[in-house]
């Protein structure tokens, strides 16, 4: 199995320590705090696919905003296969760009809904980033994301 660990002393505070651990086949982060006598647990969750970057030449990628993803949809939809945003969620939540403008699907819904930057933020903060997948790959079919939507 496999661990990274980062430990580092903050500006005020105990020692603090991060650890990716590998666990059969998932990942978990694993947070600590030094209490003088052990490493006390103040967070943990499973996480997917983690990376690890050095000060190596080109390891840092920064990932891309909301705005370029946003763009990678842009002007797909009229072709054969779109390409849209999914977050990766029970329901899959799914974002097109129709006509210019951004719409989402899920399984709770009875027609495509008109997404607002705030509204998109909201579903970042709770579901992470979306990723840039096709319609094919999504359990979503063009006729849902063209149904009548709201006030249609």
């Amino acid at each position: 199995m496999s661990e990274t660990v980062l430990q580092w002393t903050p500006e005020q505070g105990p020692r603090r320590k991060l650890t990716l651990k590998q666990i059969e086949d998932s990942w978990v982060r694993i947070e600590t705090v030094w209490d003088g006598q052990q490493w006390r647990e103040t967070g943990y969750e499973q996480i997917e696919d983690p990376t690890v970057h050095t000060d190596l030449p080109n390891t840092n990628p920064t990932p891309p905003t909301i705005e370029t993803l946003c763009t990678r949809i842009h002007h797909t939809w009229q072709t054969e296969n779109p390409q849209v945003l999914q977050f990766n969620t029970e329901q899959p939540i799914v974002i097109a760009a129709t006509d210019s403008k951004l719409r989402y699907y899920s399984q709770r819904s009875t027609h495509w809904q008109p997404i607002d930057d705030t509204t998109l933020r909201r579903l970042i903060r709770k579901h992470g980033v979306p990723a840039v997948t096709s319609l094919a790959d999504t359990p979503y079919s063009r006729t849902q994301l063209e149904q009548g939507g709201p006030g249609e």
